[in-house]
């Protein structure tokens, strides 16, 4: 009886594997997906600040965690730091909590201006106030002269880049119109959660017509794989994360309950 007692206690004072030491284990895979300029050194201590940052994510499947790692690793952008490129985000997808790879605002324009074709690339909110005029057919055209005081409610927003050869191109899209996407393409905003789409409406809206202006703008494989895993969950990592399967099930409004849901959405202002 003894030395039952024994053993079982042993086994209480074992030390439960950890994410890191789970991490440790991958290494080998780990090396075969990572670019060649990020180390795997490098990419364990991302991996431990941003696990620290946001304790929430430990209890995400250590797939998609992983695979977010990834995916941000080899668009060679920042995860969840101060800089905006790129974060990962705990969501309740299928009855578990998954990390879920955003791309950031900032990230897609440090990505534009690494291929330098890009002279300016920037999104702006247009208020009922400004001075504002756009003309689309042979000779397009947006004038914006925003108003020195009292700009009053916001109207629309637009996106803007301009080639170092002198082309450029512009979307404009009005409030009602994104009010309208966001309905559309975001199931936990039409139900009532408390989204970053509900708590910093301004800041998707900026990122969304910048992915919209770019989708024909001249652009690098880099910007295509970004855009193609945006807002993604996966739970396997390769050489090329652009080709394993978004696992995300839409039909359930995929975010954490409301309490959960307002702790993290700081983290997702300014995508």
């Amino acid at each position: 009886m003894s030395e039952l007692k024994n053993a079982l206690q042993e086994q209480s004072e074992k030390k439960a594997p950890t994410i890191e030491d789970w991490i440790e284990s991958k290494k080998g895979e780990l090396e075969r997906a990572l670019p060649a300029t990020i180390g795997i050194n490098r990419m364990i201590s991302v991996a431990i600040t941003t696990l620290m940052n946001n304790p929430k994510l430990r209890n995400c499947t250590q797939g998609s965690l992983l695979a977010g790692l990834v995916t941000s690793a080899q668009l060679g952008l920042e995860i969840n730091t101060p800089l905006g490129h790129a974060y990962l985000i705990p969501y309740k997808n299928n009855g578990k909590s998954e990390a879920q790879f955003q791309i950031g605002y900032q990230g897609l324009i440090e990505l534009a201006f690494r291929t330098g074709k890009y002279a300016q690339i920037y999104s702006v909110i247009v208020y009922e106030n400004d001075e504002f005029k756009v003309t689309y057919g042979l000779n397009r055209d947006l004038i914006h002269i925003p108003a020195e005081e009292k700009r009053g409610q916001v109207k629309g927003y637009y996106a803007v880049y301009k080639l170092t050869n002198g082309g450029y191109d512009f979307v404009y899209k009005t409030k009602v119109e994104m009010l309208a996407f966001a309905m559309d393409k975001s199931i936990p905003f039409k139900m009532g959660y408390n989204t970053p789409w509900k708590t910093d409406f301004d800041a998707m809206a900026k990122k969304t017509v910048l992915k919209m202006v770019l989708k024909t703008a001249p652009k690098s494989a880099e910007i295509a794989n970004a855009m193609a895993v945006d807002g993604t969950i996966k739970n396997q990592f390769s050489s090329n994360m652009e080709i394993v399967p978004d696992e995300t099930i839409t039909e359930e409004p995929g975010l954490l309950d409301l309490q959960e849901m307002e702790e993290v959405t700081e983290e997702e202002k300014g995508k």
